[in-house]
């Protein structure tokens, strides 16, 4: 099964065909190399993912057929913690912003030997 997924902003159904923008279709096919035939998830951030094929492509949009629902859990079992040495600066954020995004549960700042506020 494909793990490519893709954001729809609309409601989903098995056995519909869904239009997709240009900007959309020109990320599948460019940027993912996605052809006509090809699978992929969709989901729209309320309803669940479903499983899609790509029926046909072109420079103005793509359409999807929707296949069947299926449950996944997107949330990691795992409790990752990072320890991170403080930084200077935004620096200290944008791990943090990182981090966050990549599913990290807890950041634990420290003070190390190199690191900011060592006299």
């Amino acid at each position: 099964m494909s793990r490519t997924r893709l954001l729809i902003k609309s409601n989903l159904c098995t056995g519909a065909e869904l239009q997709i923008n240009a900007v959309q279709s020109r990320h599948i096919g460019r940027a993912l190399r996605l052809r006509i035939g090809d699978s992929l998830a969709v989901f729209n951030g309320e309803d669940g993912e479903w499983a899609a094929k790509i029926i046909s492509m072109n420079k103005n949009g793509a359409v999807l057929r929707i296949g069947e629902k299926r449950d996944v859990a997107t949330e990691s079992r795992l409790r990752d913690h990072l320890v991170q040495g403080i930084s200077r600066g935004e620096r200290m954020d944008f791990v943090v912003q990182k981090a966050t995004e990549l599913g990290v549960k807890r950041v634990i700042p420290v003070l190390t030997e190199w690191g900011i506020g060592v006299t």
